[in-house]
């Protein structure tokens, strides 16, 4: 492997015109801007749909039953961060795949940032989740029946 990837790294480096170990540097470099904007993005969809289950929590339990919203908002919490790192990682996947314009990553899939720091983005998705659960519980739920004209 190591042969194949020095053959490669010559290969480039000579119909580029560069030094091998500016390619093999280039190697281990990422876009700043690209994984951030991955995130960004990401975190961002995430943090609606939390403010949006939230909301789901919150027409099912009233003010007065604020211990068992508290519970099912934790327990939910954990579920949809769980889903979120797995989401998340699918997302940075596909993205880089689109980046690269291939199908194939190869070992640069484990450089992605979002797949060196799984249990980081579980932390945030539950606090993620948990600020929009008390935002959500701090809005007064909406009577959504229409109201009765009777003339």
């Amino acid at each position: 492997m190591n042969e194949c990837r020095e053959a490669l790294f010559q290969g480039v480096a000579s119909h580029h015109g560069v030094d091998v170990a500016l390619v093999s540097q280039y190697r281990v470099s990422r876009d700043i801007v690209v994984d951030s904007a991955v995130i960004l993005g990401f975190a961002i969809l995430y943090a609606l749909a939390g403010y949006r289950l939230a909301g789901v929590i919150r027409r099912r339990f009233p003010s007065e039953e604020w211990r068992v919203f508290l519970i099912a908002t934790v327990a939910i919490s954990v579920l949809a961060s769980i889903v979120g790192v797995i989401v998340g990682d699918f997302w940075s996947v596909l993205i880089e795949n689109f980046r690269m314009g291939s199908g194939h990553l190869s070992y640069r899939i484990e450089r992605i940032p979002w797949r060196l720091h799984w249990g980081a983005a579980f932390i945030c998705g539950l606090v993620v989740f948990w600020l929009a659960a008390a935002v959500r519980y701090r809005i007064p739920i909406r009577d959504n029946t229409l109201p009765s004209f009777r003339g």
